[in-house]
């Protein structure tokens, strides 16, 4: 229907937007600080991709999954593996940045829906302080992904800018952060329902950084119940 300019459900969104299955995503930073490209399988739910930090031109292939994070350096057998987010926050997860936008209250339309078949509506959502507060509680406090959130703005809210299609699913985010770092966020989805295959690596294949930088620094025990000895940090494996 031709200036029909209806509020959406965020989360109806993130629903519509994981039915698809699986799509590919894109990732990156304004400043130019960070890079990633890769695919999303909801089903799992996991995300595999190759995240690249422009100022050191340090890439890393990563497995992102609910409870852990699997990193690996380009022609190194090992990978490192993170489950407690204290570990984590310097991630920029696709999954988080989804949480992020179905935490909003509703999607308000800025032009009327489009009559071109395939083209994107563009919304905007915004999450007061408290809101935000809340996401930023959960991600610190709670064995997950951690999501890029953004700060409260002068009027005490964060804007989030969302373009959807005509299914409802989102095909672009776009907003300011404050974790893990200010900058521009822009998060982009395509090619959904394509085969997307992502492995999960076994953990004898990594080893756990946690336990590792725990003992490193006098914080936790290894599940030994003592200190983990550096030779038993895999060749090639060193610190995010």
């Amino acid at each position: 229907m031709k200036g029909v300019m209806r509020t959406r459900a965020p989360l109806r969104c993130v629903q519509a937007t994981a039915a698809a299955a699986t799509a590919r995503f894109r990732l990156w930073t304004d400043p130019a600080d960070s890079d990633y490209e890769g695919s999303l399988d909801f089903k799992t739910p996991a995300a595999d991709f190759h995240g690249t930090r422009r100022a050191t031109g340090r890439v890393l292939r990563t497995v992102s999954l609910p409870d852990a994070t699997f990193l690996r350096e380009p022609g190194q057998p090992g990978w490192m593996r993170l489950h407690s987010s204290r570990w984590r926050q310097g991630s920029w997860d696709p999954f988080g940045v989804l949480d992020v936008v179905a935490a909003l209250p509703e999607l308000v339309p800025t032009e009327p829906e489009p009559t071109q078949r395939g083209a994107l509506q563009h919304h905007v959502g915004r999450l007061d302080a408290e809101a935000v507060e809340r996401l930023a509680d959960e991600a610190s406090t709670v064995m997950r992904r951690v999501r890029p959130l953004p700060p409260a703005g002068d009027g005490g809210e964060a804007e989030i800018d969302v373009w959807i299609d005509s299914r409802l699913r989102i095909h672009r985010v776009r907003y300011r952060t404050s974790r893990p770092r200010a900058a521009l966020l822009h998060f982009e989805l395509s090619d959904f329902a394509r085969p997307v295959a992502v492995t999960i690596p076994e953990h004898f294949e990594s080893v756990d950084l946690d336990a590792v930088r725990g003992a490193l620094r006098g914080d936790e025990p290894s599940s030994s119940g003592h200190p983990t000895p550096r030779s038993e940090i895999a060749p090639g494996v060193r610190p995010v």
